[in-house]
């Protein structure tokens, strides 16, 4: 998986409801203690720093979950000259981690402000740990007889829009969604871009042509 596919995962998890109260969950367990409210996934195939001390008013907290049964260990304090042996141990599993089977669960502190908790999963994981996606639309393409009508939703959480058709649209409707700046999603089984004026009236004039042209047919 490249950084780019990663980025783009993690954008759709992350403004997925049902899949924030899964990031949520795993956080409140790892830090019970926890009050704040930012939580987020990071998707990862290994290589993570788990240093683990204060600093100019930093420092992140790490736990490991086995996804198995839940079972945690804290990482200990780690990083300085003056932690030789969690040193050691640390730099034998960092590069492992997040790994299938395995999750970290990051609370991260900067410059006395709190950041947060991240979960870090392997991309493996991302199946069994959050809700299913929509299902995937059925390659049909539409013919001059076959007019989808797409139906508009706003995305309050991302402060977009949202188009989904009943199938694959014709070529001239891709072409058009994309040249107008929208992109497709597959998490979602959608197509969404921006709020903005120009993205609604777009987006409004798509579902009346569509409509009217489907009530002639």
């Amino acid at each position: 998986m490249t950084y780019e596919e990663r980025r783009e995962l993690e954008t759709q998890i992350n403004a997925n409801p049902m899949a924030r109260e899964t990031v949520k969950r795993f956080g409140l367990r790892a830090y019970p203690g926890y009050k704040g409210r930012k939580f987020k996934l990071s998707v990862r195939d290994g290589g993570m720093n788990l240093s683990s001390y204060w600093d100019g008013g930093s420092r992140s907290y790490y736990q490991v979950i086995r996804l198995a049964d839940n079972a945690s260990m804290a990482v200990p304090q780690n990083g300085t000259p003056f932690d030789g042996r969690a040193n050691a141990a640390i730099d034998s599993i960092e590069e492992q981690l997040p790994r299938p089977g395995f999750a970290v669960v990051e609370h991260s502190i900067f410059c006395g402000k709190d950041y947060g908790i991240t979960l870090y999963v392997h991309p493996d994981n991302l199946a069994k740990m959050l809700p299913p996606a929509p299902a995937a639309l059925e390659p049909v393409v539409n013919t001059s007889t076959s007019v989808l009508t797409p139906t508009l939703h706003e995305n309050h959480a991302r402060d977009g829009y949202e188009l989904r058709f009943a199938a694959k649209p014709a070529p001239e409707t891709l072409g058009a969604l994309k040249a107008n700046g929208w992109r497709w999603s597959g998490y979602n089984a959608c197509w969404y871009t921006k709020r903005s004026e120009s993205a609604r009236a777009f987006a409004q004039s798509m579902v009346q042509e569509s409509a009217a042209i489907a009530a002639a047919a």
